[in-house]
C-alpha cells in the first residue's frame, strides 16, 4: 500500500511528497555532530549525501542541511571549500554555521588567512563563525590590531563569534566587533589585548549573554566593558587570566566556568567574592584544594570536571563538600578515561545525601565540555 497512483497513472512513494519543510527537520537529525576546530572527522555524516541521491525531491533539502553547517579542518578542504562558493553562488546563502581550524598562537601563512576572509565575505549571512584572526599593522601610527575578516556590512545576524589569535603578540582589538549588536556569545582563544577597552570607546553588545577568555588577557582588558553588558551571565576563563575581575565581584555572572586545570592558591581569595554566581564549573584539582566556605556564598550546583590524571578520593569529595546550605546540586564531568567517579558513584551519592545535596549522573566526554548558551 506504499505506492500510489499519480494522475499519468505512474506509481509514486508517498514519502517523495513530503513538504521541504518537513524534509529539512527530518534530515537535520542526520548530520548532528559536535562542532569543534579540533575535531578529527568531517562534520557531516554521508548519510545527508546519500539522501540527497534518492529522488528529485529530496535532493535540494538534503543538499541544503549538508551546507547549513561547514567545517573546514584541513587546507585542502578549506581550497576545494573557496572553489565551490565560486563555481556554485546558490550555496552561499545555506551556510549558517562556518568553523575554520584553531591557529592558536601558532603563525598561519598570510595567503590561508586571506582565504579565510575571502570564504567569509563570499556566504551571505552567518548565523556563527570560528575563525582564525591575523594581528597586523593598521592604521596611520602602525598599531598593531588583531583583524576580524568580516567585510562591512556583512552578517549583521551574526550571533556567535569565537577569535582564534594566531599570534601571542599583545595588540589592539577589533572596533568593528561592536556593529554585531545581535551577538549572544563571544569567545577569544589566545587574544592578548595591549590596552583596555572601555564601554566610552567602545560601544557595548546589548545582547551578549555569554563571554569566554581561555589561554589571553582579554577578559582583564575588557573588565569595565564587560561589566557595562547588561545580559551577560555566563563567563568562562582560562589560564593566563587574573581575577579578580569587577564582573564577578559587581556584575551579575550566574555561571562560571573556569577552564584551569591545576590548582591556583590565588582562587581561594577571590571565588567568595563572586556574589551573584548560583554556578560553577572547575576541575578536581581546585575542588579538591579548597574548602566549602570559600566557594560562593549563593552557590547552587558545582560541576567537577575530572581528567584521566587526577587521583579521587572520597574522604577528600566529604571534606571539601562540608555542610554548605546554600548548595543543592552535584555533578561529575569525566573526561577521557578516569572510572572512579562512575564506579563509586553510590558512595558519593551517599555523601551528597548527608550534605543534602543532589547528585545527577556522571556526564562521560572525550574533550572539556563546551559553553551551553
Amino acid at each position: 500500500e506504499a505506492l500510489s497512483k499519480t494522475p499519468n497513472g505512474s506509481e509514486s512513494c508517498p514519502i517523495s511528497q513530503l513538504p521541504n519543510e518537513l524534509l529539512l527537520r527530518i534530515f537535520s537529525y542526520l548530520k548532528q555532530r559536535k562542532v569543534s576546530p579540533q575535531t578529527v572527522y568531517p562534520i557531516v555524516d554521508a548519510d545527508l549525501l546519500r539522501a540527497s541521491l534518492v529522488c528529485k525531491a529530496w535532493h535540494n533539502p538534503a543538499i541544503c542541511v549538508f551546507y547549513e553547517v561547514v567545517q573546514l579542518r584541513t587546507v585542502h578542504s578549506i581550497q576545494l571549500f573557496h572553489r565551490t562558493l565560486q563555481k556554485y553562488p546558490h550555496i552561499r546563502k545555506m551556510v549558517r554555521v562556518l568553523v575554520f581550524p584553531a591557529r592558536i598562537g601558532v603563525r598561519c601563512p598570510d595567503a590561508l588567512l586571506d582565504t579565510f576572509a575571502e570564504i567569509v565575505n563570499l556566504v551571505e549571512n552567518l548565523d556563527s563563525l570560528d575563525v582564525t584572526c591575523p594581528v597586523r599593522k593598521s592604521g596611520l601610527e602602525g598599531e598593531l590590531r588583531h583583524i576580524l575578516p568580516i567585510a562591512e556590512g556583512r552578517h549583521p545576524d551574526l550571533k556567535r563569534l569565537t577569535i582564534y589569535a594566531n599570534s601571542k603578540v599583545p595588540a589592539e582589538f577589533p572596533a568593528s566587533l561592536a556593529t554585531y549588536s545581535r551577538l549572544i556569545k563571544l569567545s577569544l582563544v589566545g587574544v592578548f589585548l595591549s590596552k583596555p577597552i572601555l564601554a566610552d570607546t567602545m560601544p557595548i553588545l546589548p545582547e551578549l549573554l555569554n563571554f569566554s577568555s581561555t589561554a589571553g588577557n582579554a577578559a582583564s582588558q575588557m573588565d569595565s566593558w564587560l561589566l557595562a553588558c547588561p545580559k551577560l551571565g555566563c563567563l568562562t576563563l582560562g589560564k593566563g587570566e587574573a581575577p579578580p575581575l569587577s564582573l564577578l565581584t559587581k556584575g551579575n555572572i550566574v555561571l562560571l566556568i573556569f577552564t584551569q586545570r591545576t590548582f591556583d592558591p590565588s582562587v581561594a581569595t577571590w571565588l567568595p567574592e563572586c556574589t551573584s554566581v548560583h554556578c560553577v564549573v572547575i576541575s578536581w584539582a581546585i575542588f579538591s584544594n579548597i574548602d566549602h566556605k570559600m566557594f560562593p556564598p549563593s552557590l547552587h550546583l558545582i560541576q567537577i570536571t575530572v581528567c584521566p590524571r587526577d587521583r579521587m578520593s572520597l574522604e577528600t569529595f566529604k571534606a571539601r563538600l562540608g555542610e554548605n546550605v546554600a548548595l543543592r546540586g552535584l555533578q561529575f564531568w569525566v573526561i577521557g578515561n578516569n572510572k572512579w567517579p562512575v564506579e563509586n558513584e553510590e558512595a558519593l551519592k551517599d555523601a551528597c545525601k548527608t550534605s543534602g545535596v543532589l547528585m545527577a549522573p556522571p556526564l562521560l566526554s572525550a574533550s572539556f565540555p563546551k559553553t551551553s548558551e
